[in-house]
Order: C-alpha cells, then sequence, then structure tokens
C-alpha cells in the first residue's frame, strides 16, 4: 500500500511540474521489496512526458529493477550542452545481451515524438561489463540525479 501511494504522488508531482526547468520531488527507487525514497532540488530538463517515455522504454529493454541516472548538462542549468546523459544499471546475464538492450532502447527512444533528433548517452553499468568502475560511471552517480524506474 506504501509503495503504491508513493509511485502515486512521485507520478503527480511529475505530472504537476510539466516541462519546468527546475523539478523539486521524491526520487523513488524501487528495489525487490524495499522502497527507498530519497528528497532532491536537483535542476533538470527532462520534461514529464519524456521522463513517463524513458521510465517505460528502460522497464521494457531492461526490467523493474534497473536504476537509471541522469547526469551531465541535463542536471545542471549552468552548463551547456543538449545532449541526454543516462547511466543504466542493470544486471544482466552477460555483455552481449546488455548491449542488445542498449541498442534497442535507443532505437526505441528516437522513435518517440520525445526523443526524435536529441543526442542520447547511454552508459552501462554492470559487474557482466566492468569489475571496477570507470571514471564517467563515477561521474554519474556522484553527481547524477537517480531517476525512479
Amino acid at each position: 500500500m506504501l509503495v503504491a501511494c508513493l509511485h502515486e504522488c512521485y507520478r503527480h508531482a511529475f505530472q504537476l511540474a510539466g516541462v519546468a526547468n527546475a523539478v523539486a520531488g521524491i526520487a523513488i527507487t524501487f528495489a525487490t521489496n524495499a522502497v527507498h525514497a530519497a528528497a532532491y532540488t536537483a535542476p533538470t530538463r527532462l520534461t514529464a512526458r519524456q521522463h513517463t517515455t524513458l521510465v517505460a522504454a528502460i522497464r521494457r529493454h531492461f526490467g523493474p529493477q534497473t536504476r537509471l541516472w541522469l547526469f551531465g548538462s541535463r542536471v545542471d542549468d549552468s552548463a551547456r550542452g543538449d545532449d541526454f546523459d543516462l547511466m543504466v544499471q542493470a544486471d544482466g546475464p552477460d555483455a552481449h545481451a546488455l548491449c542488445g538492450a542498449k541498442l534497442a532502447l535507443l532505437a526505441d527512444l528516437h522513435a518517440t515524438p520525445e526523443f526524435e533528433g536529441e543526442r542520447i548517452d547511454v552508459v552501462l553499468f554492470s559487474p557482466a561489463l566492468d569489475a571496477a568502475l570507470r571514471p564517467v560511471q563515477r561521474e554519474a552517480l556522484a553527481h547524477g540525479l537517480e531517476l525512479a524506474v
């Protein structure tokens, strides 16, 4: 019941935010049977429709247990740049399947009106790919905004 309530509040917060550049709300990460909520006030340049489209595509290609970070210029209004920097943390069985899911995700997003013509960079974060964190992954974890999936 609590999970459903928090999820509904989060969904409504993004609907109310519309296309505003600064969004204040609650980032909710759904783990196996737990919900972790963390308040954030980071500015983002991600519309509610883009967020909804992105979450649906992530779930479709990587599953609901996936974690997602938005980082780079989209979470820093003082930075220049218009591409979407995303990091996807997924526990896939092998690197080949994860890379296939990444390519399918990019094709899926570019086929939508919300991301048509947009530059999208996707970094994968998985033990199947790397034993240690790469610098770009450290950057996403340190300065990115985790989005609820």
